[in-house]
């Protein structure tokens, strides 16, 4: 994850330890350059980076990544 995408992630651990009933979609998005299943994968990734983040360091264990 990008050291410029820590306030962000502040601000949602924020959020999170206010409210622990609200449940939130980490979406990950690419652009349309290579291949979709590359793209799809990359997308996962960043996800579940955020997720990682977000729990690793017990900010907040109700974090979920919830395929659909």
């Amino acid at each position: 994850m990008k050291a410029e995408s820590a306030a962000a992630v502040e601000q949602i651990a924020g959020v999170l330890k206010a409210n622990g009933a609200v449940k939130l979609y980490v979406v990950g998005h690419t652009d349309n350059v290579g291949a979709h299943e590359y793209n799809w994968e990359l997308s996962r990734k960043w996800a579940e980076s955020v997720v990682r983040e977000l729990t690793d360091r017990a900010r907040n264990r109700r974090v979920e990544l919830v395929q659909r």
